[in-house]
């Protein structure tokens, strides 16, 4: 969590469950009442600005971004493509979802793709999940530590399976794909099916805490660092 006290620009935060960008803020008190907090803020959605007031000491959820140049390559009438200019690595979005912004965007031009992490426990991996509203259906996201994190598999064993929304189509190590569409009956034994590959990572991280390197080798895993 994060207070108005430790405000600083360029900060995100969440309010009322939309993320927010802290542009300007100043702290006020005035002779009579309780001291409050001006800011300017933008809405990561869709670029809004707007002003809003909070009471001093006011607490909100600290959200970790993390902003990419990324180079617009084309458009093939379902997905956007774009690559990371410094990894060059390729990711596919949904044209739907950024309807109304690629006719801005010329092939090979460079974009400033921002990346909204969360915590890695079951609330907020499932209170997360409410961005998905904001895409049409077929619309992708992608999920870090999944079948890895404890809080992110519970997240998707709690919310996602059972969900009429969203349906989980496959993974490469612990990043996992999902849809948004009902899924079948199908989708929702693809993520038991994981339980046995998640249940290994959880073994390999307790025997890695306890030093414990040739069963954490046994299972296929080399390193300290715990799996994906």
């Amino acid at each position: 969590m994060i207070s108005t006290n430790q405000f600083k620009n360029g900060n995100h935060i969440e309010v009322e469950g939309t993320i927010f960008k802290i542009l300007e803020f100043q702290h006020v008190k005035p002779g009579k009442g309780g001291a409050f907090v001006r800011t300017k803020l933008r809405r990561s959605a869709d670029g809004a600005v707007i002003d809003r007031t909070f009471r001093a000491g006011e607490k909100f959820r600290a959200v970790r971004t993390e902003a990419r140049k990324m180079q617009f390559l084309y458009a093939d009438g379902t997905d956007a493509h774009f690559m990371d200019e410094q990894s060059y690595e390729q990711l596919a979005l949904p044209e739907g979802s950024l309807e109304g912004t690629l006719k801005w965007i010329r092939p090979n031009e460079s974009v400033d793709l921002l990346y909204i992490d969360g915590k890695h426990d079951y609330w907020t991996f499932s209170d997360d999940l409410r961005w998905s509203e904001h895409l049409t259906p077929g619309g992708e996201i992608l999920v870090h530590d999944c079948f890895s994190s404890i809080g992110v598999t519970l997240g998707v064993l709690g919310y996602v399976r059972p969900s009429r929304h969203l349906t989980y189509i496959d993974r490469v190590g612990s990043l996992a794909r999902f849809h948004v569409r009902s899924p079948s009956a199908r989708d929702r034994l693809r993520i038991v099916r994981e339980i046995p590959w998640w249940l290994r990572n959880v073994v390999v991280k307790v025997a890695l805490r306890l030093r414990l390197t040739g069963l954490s080798r046994a299972l296929g895993h080399d390193g300290a660092a715990d799996p994906y």
